[in-house]
């Protein structure tokens, strides 16, 4: 922790507290959330999630660890649950899965940051703006690998290393704190899902931080747009790799279409863009892309 500029544990819980304020402000209950800044070794946590679900959903603690299979390193997990339990199961993969940045548990409502993947891609950012002289205060746009669209970022003051880690931490708590909002069935398709997640991510990290202030922020938004028209109209041509990458920021091509309609509005009301998210399909998503006009 030394070599850094920063407390990131410090950055992580005022993150997950500001987004909790931000959005019982506007009228969202978050419904006693908790917190977990996940560390390896994982396999305490592992062990602590598996006994949440044999006491909600019955099953014997002893057989599901008699049909887990681990190695020394503990990287990967297997777990002989019926198919009913599959999409639980999948939620506790993501603890230990090396590219996983943070997670929510459901059943435990639980939001887990896991801060050695987290501090992993803060280093790449900072890494590939080392080249950029920034010229402070500014806003400069924030480019990582869980998205193709880039995100307003304000630079204020001689510490960037910390300004680009509370963005990208910000980025990554409000994405899993938007899973947990009562905007969508609990269960409903992973692609569906993840999209809808994803557009009130972008929409919560935009107000919240009060973006809307900024001019040049709007000029990030409009480059989104433009590069979400280009993958409406290139679709085919995108890898399955592209693909899954595309299924997140269609979301937040959405949302970003909604900033854009309404830049000359100091706020919108998150509480009533919850319900409309609430009813997007991919196809509605798509044809507003491509129908969308920037002035």
């Amino acid at each position: 922790m030394n070599e850094y500029m920063y407390n990131l544990d410090w950055i992580i819980k005022n993150s997950f507290k500001d987004t909790i304020e931000y959005l019982n402000n506007n009228g969202i209950k978050t419904e006693k959330l908790k917190l977990i800044i996940a560390k390896p070794p994982y396999f305490s946590r592992l062990l602590a999630l598996l006994i949440s679900l044999t006491s909600i959903y019955g099953f014997s603690f002893y057989e599901i660890i008699s049909n887990m299979t681990y190695p020394t390193s503990f990287k990967t997990f297997s777990l002989s649950f019926s198919i009913s339990t599959l999409p639980i199961a999948s939620y506790y993969k993501k603890l230990i899965d090396q590219t996983s940045i943070g997670f929510y548990s459901p059943i435990t409502r639980e939001v887990y940051i896991k801060e050695k993947a987290l501090r992993k891609n803060i280093d790449k950012i900072l890494n590939n703006l080392s080249f950029m002289k920034i010229i402070r205060p500014s806003i400069i746009g924030l480019e990582s690998d869980i998205s193709r669209l880039t995100y307003p970022v304000y630079i204020n003051g001689n510490n960037i290393e910390k300004d680009i880690a509370k963005a990208f931490i910000d980025i990554i708590v409000d994405h899993e704190i938007a899973h947990s909002l009562p905007y969508m069935d609990e269960w409903e398709a992973f692609l569906i899902k993840e999209c809808k997640t994803s557009a009130l991510e972008f929409l919560i990290y935009f107000y919240k931080n009060a973006y809307y202030r900024y001019p040049e922020a709007y000029k990030i938004i409009e480059g989104n747009i433009r590069t979400c028209k280009d993958y409406v109209e290139n679709k085919n041509l995108l890898n399955i790799e592209e693909e899954n990458l595309w299924t997140y920021d269609l979301g937040r091509c959405y949302a970003n279409i909604i900033i854009d309609k309404n830049k000359r509005s100091s706020k919108v009301n998150i509480k009533d863009l919850i319900e409309e998210i609430k009813y997007l399909s991919e196809k509605d998503v798509i044809n507003i892309i491509k129908s969308y006009n920037i002035n």
